[in-house]
């Protein structure tokens, strides 16, 4: 079967490069009928196509890493559509890179806005040919209990890219040399790409499957009995190690996720550039001291890290704090009062439009925090965590998160922590860019913000 997925592999991108140039053609071509001012001459084919390679070998790169995910299984049709834009437009601005770099970027602006629609549909159809014809079937022996088995080809059907041909299933009330001859002959004389042993009973089938050149699967579960989220095989120097992480480990994604947030980060610097200027003199007007408030916060599984915030309270305020403690409105770990006489006036209104979080966006160039995920602690805050509410620190902590968007300080601090865990168990780009576009109402409303 691996044969079988590097071939997919490498005919899908291909395919993809070959649509992907001829996108690139067409969008041209219809940028030149539309424009009845530019001459035919000036639609050069050679000086258009002078920039092909560049774009063949930056797609063919981009698109062998892309279809790597073709691997999985089974592969979430919708993860692997979604995945397959991303990487169009990232070997877009990649390619442009390289074109402005070597002087033969001649592309019109309006040519390559065609370009993007019509290679993403061609390449979305593509994918949706592939998967309805059934091309590139995996014959599949399911092995163990058929209520498992039923189960199993289910959940493929409804989110496998590729079509799981079920060739049938083997079990046994017991598994004895009768039993063992049966499934040999079986797996011999039957077409067979992949076998899954869903018991371990039947294991000792992957030995006959291996002499058969037959893929085996088997389900992690029965032989650890902590199961993460999500799991990678490792080889180091031959010996195999299998992990389990409680995080997501789609790379490509978290790397486009880092460039995202430095991109908006810079943006937002730029954007607000005044009210760094302003916000500071508001600051010296009310109150004496430092403009910014520097703080230990706990970052990524803990890793400590000094977090910038323009300051909102008065000299001292941490050391008030034991004082305050009988007052705290979020239990034993969080400290928050809704009236705390601590924050000063200047202080309470930049607190309100979370103005005092801009300094933040450094922490965000910098690489300690991101535009999206759960709001950083303070390290002694972490030390009275519950064991289950340490793990919201397995995800680099964020200017805005779930917590963010509901309310804020009028959310409790389990539910504050469930809401973190939810973000990390289900997160993608697509969740990251639903919880930025919730935050601008959130923030100009100030609701829970104290």
């Amino acid at each position: 079967m691996h044969q079988r997925k590097v071939f997919s592999i490498w005919t899908i991108t291909l395919l993809d490069v070959f649509l992907i140039l001829i996108s690139y053609y067409i969008s041209h071509l219809i940028r030149w009928l539309i424009t009845p001012d530019i001459s035919y001459s000036e639609f050069n084919i050679y000086r258009l196509f002078r920039g092909l390679p560049i774009i063949f070998f930056v797609y063919i790169f981009a698109f062998y890493n892309n279809n790597l995910k073709l691997t999985e299984f089974p592969l979430v049709k919708t993860e692997y559509y979604i995945r397959t834009l991303i990487t169009l437009v990232i070997g877009l601005l990649v390619s442009i890179g390289f074109l402005y770099y070597f002087k033969l970027f001649t592309q019109s602006r309006i040519a390559l806005v065609i370009f993007t629609i019509i290679s993403s549909a061609v390449l979305i159809l593509e994918r949706e040919i592939i998967a309805r014809k059934r091309f590139f079937s995996i014959r599949t022996i399911f092995i163990g209990s058929k209520k498992y088995s039923d189960h199993l080809v289910g959940a493929f059907q409804e989110n496998s890219f590729f079509f799981i041909e079920d060739v049938g299933r083997l079990n046994a009330k017991k598994v004895n040399k009768d039993f063992l001859k049966i499934a040999e002959k079986r797996l011999k004389n039957t077409s067979v790409d992949w076998a899954i042993i869903l018991e371990k009973k039947y294991f000792i089938l992957g030995g006959i499957c291996e002499k058969l050149g037959i893929t085996v699967s088997y389900p992690v579960r029965p032989v650890f009995k902590n199961v993460f989220s999500f799991a990678t095989l490792e080889n180091v120097s031959g010996e195999l190690f299998i992990s389990f992480h409680r995080v997501t480990m789609r790379h490509l994604e978290l790397f486009v996720k880092n460039i995202i947030d430095k991109a908006i980060a810079l943006i937002l610097i730029f954007s607000t550039f005044p009210l760094y200027f302003l916000i500071p003199i508001l600051i010296k007007l009310s109150s004496r001291g430092p403009v910014l408030y520097k703080q230990v916060r706990a970052g990524l599984n803990g890793r400590k890290f000094v977090l910038y915030k323009f300051r909102t309270m008065y000299i001292g305020a941490d050391l008030a704090k034991r004082e305050l403690a009988n007052r705290n409105e979020m239990g034993r770990v969080a400290f928050k009062i809704k009236n705390d006489p601590r924050i000063t006036s200047t202080g309470k209104f930049i607190r309100k439009y979370s103005l005092d979080e801009l300094p933040q966006l450094i922490n965000v160039i910098k690489g300690d925090m991101s535009i999206v995920g759960p709001r950083p602690p303070l390290p002694d805050e972490v030390n009275n965590y519950q064991i289950w509410q340490r793990r919201r620190l397995s995800m680099k902590p964020g200017l805005t998160c779930l917590w963010q968007i509901s309310g804020r300080n009028e959310v409790s601090f389990d539910k504050w922590m469930e809401l973190d865990l939810k973000y990390i168990d289900n997160w993608s780009l697509f969740l990251d860019l639903k919880i930025i576009l919730k935050t601008i109402p959130a923030v100009m409303s100030g609701r829970g913000a104290y």
